[in-house]
């Protein structure tokens, strides 16, 4: 069984290093319709994380402290 080859035209291999970018080819920038996007995701994680801070975590922690479970590192010590 022979080896499969391909052949290449002896001019392309100097070519394509030369050849123009195409427009197409360009990355394209953030446009004002995937900055809003990103943007108003960004919005409703802050708003996650916040909620998660501010309201479930200190209601954990109050938890913690009525039942008497001893301080971990990162949560305040009861005064």
């Amino acid at each position: 069984m022979l080896p499969l080859r391909f052949v290449l035209p002896a001019s392309l291999p100097i070519a394509l290093p030369l050849a123009p970018a195409q427009e197409a080819d360009k990355p394209s920038g953030p446009t004002p319709a995937t900055d809003a996007a990103g943007r108003q995701e960004l919005f409703k994680f802050q708003q996650k994380v916040a909620k998660l801070v501010d309201v479930d975590l200190k209601a954990l922690e109050q938890a913690l402290d009525a039942v008497g479970a001893p301080w971990t590192p990162g949560r305040l010590p009861v005064r």
